[in-house]
């Protein structure tokens, strides 16, 4: 449900008030943000995270998140090849999470 209301907050304000062209990305933004969140949610449940290793991680996921609305703005306002580059960054920084996530988890993630 969260999810929902962060994502229909920054639909409105990226699309109404920052005036950018509301597209498949935001959704996507917000989206692997909130799956995120669930698979934190779980494995943190079974005890396999320690409360500050899921702590850690729920920060690098907001750092994610706000650097993948950053460069979702930019897109629009910058010239093609820059901008294709531009919109590579949020994948990139997803996949370092979640590859980051999983050296948690192998390291011992509950100590």
């Amino acid at each position: 449900m969260i999810g929902v209301v962060i994502y229909v907050v920054l639909l409105v304000v990226t699309g109404k008030l920052l005036h950018r062209r509301v597209t498949t990305e935001l959704v996507l933004i917000v989206g692997w943000c909130v799956l995120e969140a669930v698979v934190l949610n779980a494995v943190y449940g079974s005890g396999a995270l320690s409360a500050s290793r899921a702590v850690a991680y729920l920060v690098l996921m907001i750092a994610a998140l706000v650097i993948g609305l950053v460069c979702y703005l930019l897109y629009y306002k910058l010239p093609d090849m820059t901008a294709f580059r531009v919109a590579a960054v949020p994948l990139v920084v997803d996949g370092l999470c979640m590859v980051v996530f999983v050296g948690m988890l192998l390291a011992g993630g509950a100590g």
